[in-house]
């Protein structure tokens, strides 16, 4: 509606400025940046009250640049490209808001807000520390400011933009620290012979935890362990960006009942962000519709517990995985 008045106002300056607007991109990993928008949008809707709304505005700020981005992604083909400022997107929700401690806290390591507290159920505020990460590798920034608690809160993300013409549409971005060769397995297709190395345990039970590790490690995997679906989306996430980390997650062995957030949940949450390793979910629901429910949501087996090693060999092997730890499936 504003750009319709301007245009009343002064004929063609609209159309003029839609048009340099048109030729504005940021340049990065779309799944990446998508993950950001996905968790910060998700976050706002589950702490909203019923019947309140969330608002998401995006400005361009011609003048305004944060641009750091020429060092963090190799632009190996078009490496002139005419920097336009930034955009900056808000997104707003009238939701409990956070004190001044919150805020300080809100996007470090670990960091998780307990959303029962503030209303019914809905989850929890996941992944901004990686957020944060992400958006930084991007040149970018993402904060979040409140006027206090029961007043809602805004988060600011804010990101590099570049004028891109028809020539260079089909620019790409060929290597750099958010496309790396770890990922390659996500490449990965079903008739692909897959082995098992390393395997992501998420219990919200130490004892059961503490049982798969020693019977995988018995095999010769290397275990990693995840107390619920949020801390293992946090923990795949922190790995997958960081560059000392050499060897990938080969299985994930997801609980379906987990406080924070449940294995389906967690388990399509991690499809949506490009995960294709095998997850298998273990669940004490023998119901098919719970079955049923963990396989939409994006497993590629279901087992009940107890787990016992027969099961999960006969599984993997059903899955095209030629070996677990040191032994041969095949």
């Amino acid at each position: 509606s504003s750009m319709h008045c301007l245009d009343n106002a002064f004929p063609g300056v609209a159309e003029d400025k839609m048009q340099q607007v048109e030729k504005l991109h940021v340049l990065g990993d779309p799944m990446r940046l998508a993950q950001v928008f996905r968790n910060v949008i998700s976050n706002a809707l589950k702490f909203s009250y019923p019947g309140t709304a969330v608002s998401i505005r995006a400005v361009w700020y011609p003048d305004k640049s944060t641009s750091t981005v020429y060092s963090l992604l190799n632009l190996t083909k078009y490496n002139q490209l005419s920097s336009r400022g930034s955009v900056c997107i808000f997104i707003e929700d009238s939701g409990p808001g956070l004190s001044a401690e919150n805020l300080k806290l809100l996007f470090k390591e670990g960091v998780q807000f307990n959303a029962n507290k503030f209303q019914a159920g809905g989850g929890s505020g996941l992944g901004l520390f990686i957020a944060k990460g992400i958006v930084e590798l991007h040149g970018g920034t993402i904060n979040a400011s409140s006027l206090g608690l029961g007043k809602g809160a805004i988060f600011t993300i804010q990101l590099p933009v570049f004028e891109i013409d028809k020539d260079t549409q089909q620019l790409r971005v060929e290597s750099g620290p958010l496309q790396t060769d770890r990922r390659k397995s996500y490449q990965l297709s079903n008739a692909d012979e897959k082995s098992i190395a390393v395997v992501m345990i998420v219990d919200d039970a130490a004892t059961n935890r503490k049982m798969l590790r020693r019977l995988l490690s018995n095999c010769g995997c290397e275990c990693l362990e995840a107390e619920d679906g949020a801390i293992c989306i946090d923990k795949l996430s922190t790995r997958y960006l960081s560059d000392n980390i050499t060897t990938e997650v080969d299985l994930i062995l997801m609980d379906f009942e987990m406080p924070v957030m449940k294995g389906p949940e967690a388990t399509q949450e991690l499809r949506k962000m490009g995960l294709k390793q095998v997850i298998i979910g273990v669940t004490g629901n023998v119901l098919q519709e719970d079955v049923d429910h963990f396989m939409r949501s994006g497993a590629d087996a279901v087992l009940s517990k107890p787990l016992s090693m027969d099961k999960l060999r006969a599984t993997l092997k059903k899955l095209n995985c030629c070996s677990l730890g040191k032994e041969c499936l095949m």
